[in-house]
């Protein structure tokens, strides 16, 4: 058990922090390349590495349903009783009705966490499980609101437990975009989801919890950016303007900070 019924935050004083699996995906056989790419993975590798968050990151790309499907199920077989916790990234081009497009066919979203639920993989029981998802969720683009503020008036001891959680507790889900929505990628400097997360991970890692730095990610994403088009004449007069949130859900039931070991 990785942490009491009482505890407020998780524990992470296991010997490892965890595995970080980055699964990029860059070329498709009927897509364009995701340009800036390898920028995220470079980013995302710093981040989750051993001088930042501590994981132990390992990188795949352009991998088949078949292959990506046969790594998650050996992942979740893998000995994590010395893990804090496990993260999954996921890049590539995506569409609504959580449809994500691998080099050749696709992959449905909620098939990266499910070998993860608490009742199949028993070694990462009670700890958190995070999954990060920078892909497109459909065609939408969403443009800003002109905000005005105005000023007004109103404005326990026992040293052992055992307790029975939901299977699908300790799971966070960030994606780059909400549903339905367009999420761009800058083809030098990579995705403003990624890009963010990696910038705020590694400036408050140390003194905030991952939900209050996920909330910081949403505001760097939609006040820090605004698409004003890339070497698509035809792209930059369709979207100028587009802004984008990201937005999370979780099943967490405890504050999750990443302290350096």
């Amino acid at each position: 058990m990785t942490s009491f019924i009482g505890d407020d935050f998780y524990r992470m004083d296991k010997k490892r922090r965890g595995y970080a699996v980055i699964f990029n995906n860059e070329t498709f056989e009927t897509l364009s390349p995701r340009e800036g790419s390898r920028k995220d993975v470079i980013a995302l590798e710093e981040t989750f590495g051993p001088d930042c968050l501590g994981f132990d990151v390992e990188c795949h790309n352009d991998l088949s349903a078949d292959d990506i499907g046969n790594k998650l199920q050996k992942l979740s077989k893998a000995d994590h009783s010395e893990c804090d916790c496990l993260c999954v990234i996921f890049l590539t081009h995506g569409m609504d009705n959580g449809i994500i497009h691998l080099k050749k066919g696709v992959y449905l979203v909620d098939q990266l966490w499910a070998p993860f639920l608490n009742d199949r993989c028993l070694g990462l029981a009670g700890k958190p499980k995070f999954f990060f998802i920078q892909a497109c969720r459909g065609t939408k683009a969403h443009y800003g609101v002109n905000l005005v503020r105005f000023n007004s008036s109103e404005m326990d001891s026992v040293s052992r437990e055992s307790y029975i959680i939901p299977s699908h507790s300790d799971i966070l889900v960030s994606y780059s975009t909400v549903p339905g929505a367009l999420s761009p990628r800058n083809k030098i400097k990579g995705t403003w989801f990624i890009q963010s997360l990696c910038k705020v991970l590694k400036e408050h890692y140390k003194t905030s919890d991952l939900l209050s730095m996920l909330t910081m990610v949403n505001r760097e994403v939609a006040l820090g950016y605004e698409f004003c088009g890339d070497e698509s004449q035809e792209s930059a007069d369709k979207y100028c303007g587009m802004k984008v949130t990201p937005i999370f859900t979780s099943t967490l039931m405890r504050n999750v900070f990443f302290l350096p070991k």
